[in-house]
């Protein structure tokens, strides 16, 4: 008996045939056990797919091949258009933004109390206004934009894997908690060697103008190769902490990632036993892992994102920190009285106090009439700068008072007294 021998028939697959069935024509394999949307939404959604199919595979395999060219082509054209949008829309906000907080900084300095540039280093303000300021750029806009994104990103990602199979979405919640934690643990780091990295920018500003605003005297003594010793500590120190801020940010994107592809060959191998077993059908399995796969992008670069907030943080601490300075009062309580000088400036047994207990005046009393040329006499650190400057209230008498026509100074509207000296 002769066995009959089938020769194997070759079949040769059309890549069109794929656009001419749609998917509702295909039967369905058992296994998906996916949550099913509302009973609304599940009819909207077979309605959009019955309109989306009438008009996408209508015609001959040349009109449907011609068709998918110019939607993609279409497609990748308008996403350009709108990143440009974006680009041009995010990069304005933010410069705008930036240039407001500068401005109201810088605004905020001018009205602040003498005794504050006497204790505070001049490169340490300019430090604060311009590379604190500058380092906000990445949490004001574009923070947010991206927050959106790949949020919205993960939750789409989400929906997919929970619609393919909730039970191997159990198993990504394991990754969550682990990122989390690893977030929480570099934000703090981060934070801290940021902060760092501001104050050693701003000591190295302060040396530069320290340096560059004396340099007659830094030639007459030659003194060129002690200020360049000084300034390279200076610039070693901030890069040192510079490297150690870029390390502890450059951990946290790795590591996630690290974590969510562990998370993606473990669902792999437990899926892959319950397509084996007849579980879960394949197309199912590889929806779910390509959801995984995509979730892992916006997770990254959420990561990175909390990285450059951190990085902001620190420098909005050092910025605010200015703005909670209180202001000098123009006005005194009640509105003030404007001030005249018609009569007599009288100083009255004044003294001051720059540090508690160490009196640089003790007991001045001497009056000036309009007209009148006083000359103050002493040596160097007498007090003779300090008395004029509590002449227009850059500082508080610590003893007596000084008064205008006989009106104390206390009483007087600040902006007006000023103004009165600068006249003057």
């Amino acid at each position: 008996m002769t066995d009959k021998i089938q020769t194997p028939q070759t079949v040769h697959a059309d890549p069109l045939d794929a656009l001419e069935a749609p998917a509702s024509a295909v039967e369905e394999t058992g296994g998906a056990e996916g949550i099913r949307l509302p009973g609304r939404m599940e009819a909207a959604k077979e309605k959009v797919q019955v309109w989306f199919e009438d008009r996408m595979y209508s015609g001959s395999k040349k009109e449907r091949l011609l068709r998918f060219c110019v939607i993609l082509l279409t497609l990748f054209f308008v996403k350009n258009v709108f990143a440009y949008i974006q680009t041009y829309l995010t990069v304005y906000l933010e410069q705008k933004v930036l240039y407001r907080i500068r401005h109201g900084v810088y605004a905020h300095v001018q009205s602040l109390p003498l005794s504050y540039f006497e204790k505070e280093k001049t490169g340490h303000i300019i430090s604060r206004i311009t590379n604190d300021v500058t380092q906000l750029r990445g949490a004001v806009v574009g923070a947010a934009a991206s927050l959106i994104r790949n949020t919205l990103m993960t939750l789409i990602a989400l929906v997919i894997v929970l619609s393919v199979s909730w039970k191997l979405s159990l198993l990504t919640l394991v990754v969550l908690p682990l990122n989390a934690a690893l977030i929480g643990i570099v934000a703090r780091k981060l934070r801290k060697r940021s902060f760092r990295t501001q104050e050693e920018m701003a000591h190295m500003t302060a040396v530069l103008e320290e340096s560059v605003t004396g340099v007659r005297v830094v030639k007459a003594f030659n003194m060129g190769e002690f200020e360049a010793k000084r300034f390279d500590r200076a610039n070693r120190k901030h890069m040192m902490q510079f490297l150690k801020m870029k390390l502890w940010g450059a951990v946290a994107s790795p590591t996630s990632e690290m974590l969510g592809a562990a998370a993606v060959v473990i669902i792999l191998w437990y899926g892959g036993n319950l397509v084996l077993d007849g579980a879960i059908s394949p197309e199912n399995l590889f929806l779910f892992v390509g959801a995984m796969v995509w979730v892992v992008t916006p997770v990254k670069n959420l990561s990175k994102l909390n990285n450059t907030i951190q990085e902001s943080l620190a420098s909005a601490e050092r910025v605010f920190a200015i703005m909670d300075i209180p202001t000098e009062p123009l006005s005194a309580a009640g509105g003030g009285r404007p001030a005249t000088f018609k009569e007599e400036i009288r100083i009255e047994s004044v003294g001051f106090e720059y540090v508690p207990g160490k009196k640089v005046l003790d007991d001045m009393s001497f009056t000036a009439k309009p007209g009148e040329v006083v000359a103050l006499v002493g040596p160097s650190g007498a007090g003779k700068t300090t008395l004029v400057d509590l002449i227009p209230r850059f500082y508080d008498v610590t003893e007596g008072r000084i008064l205008f026509d006989g009106v104390d100074t206390k009483e007087l509207d600040l902006k007006s007294l000023r103004n009165l000296c600068e006249d003057g």
